[in-house]
């Protein structure tokens, strides 16, 4: 995926027929000031022009790479919309598409890709975030049985002992928790 912070985001286009409409296309994409790349290469965005129904290629190129995508599609046909619908793709174009209209959504597709990736990472962060709760509150809950403690004097304990051995709260209830003999 392409950091916002480096150089511009490479771009793969997968575009087969009508050679002129490439060029055209191409010279639309570089609106955006982003850099075409052939397949061998790392790429962050893909503008692929869909001819069939076939659908496995482009799956398989966003499977492995996980990039920006626009696709082309050159009928409004009901089911593979509703089969681009199921893949990760920030934009579909129907046939006529204007080369501007491309350099458009590429913008935008590069726009919900760094906004999803963004997302994706404070998921994470809080489901890490509600795990080590949890860890904390069973092993709060395992010292007030233990010790027959009020839950701030165990959550008071808790916290003191994992400054003190410069841990965090969460492994120090991992250790808790796994019966390990821990100085509170």
């Amino acid at each position: 995926m392409h950091d916002p912070g480096s150089s511009l985001p490479r771009v793969l286009v997968v575009y087969e027929g009508d050679d002129a409409a490439r060029r055209e296309l191409i010279e639309a994409i570089a609106l955006v000031g982003a850099p075409i790349t052939d397949p061998s290469e790392k790429f962050d965005a893909l503008v692929y022009r869909l001819t069939s129904a076939e659908t496995q290629p482009l799956r398989a190129l966003l499977e492995a790479h996980q990039p920006a995508t626009v696709v082309l599609a050159d009928q409004p046909d009901r089911a593979l919309i509703d089969t681009l619908t199921s893949l990760p793709v920030q934009s579909v174009l129907l046939s006529p598409h204007a080369p501007a209209q491309v350099a458009v959504a590429l913008g935008v597709a590069l726009a919900r890709h760094r906004e999803c990736a963004h997302l994706g990472g404070e998921v994470e962060r809080l489901q890490q975030t509600l795990t080590s709760r949890k860890l904390i509150e069973r092993a709060k809950g395992a010292l007030m049985k233990r010790f027959r403690w009020t839950e701030p004097e165990a959550f008071r304990r808790l916290q003191r002992a994992a400054m003190n051995q410069r841990v965090s709260m969460a492994e120090l209830a991992r250790q808790i928790l796994d019966g390990r003999d821990v100085s509170l």
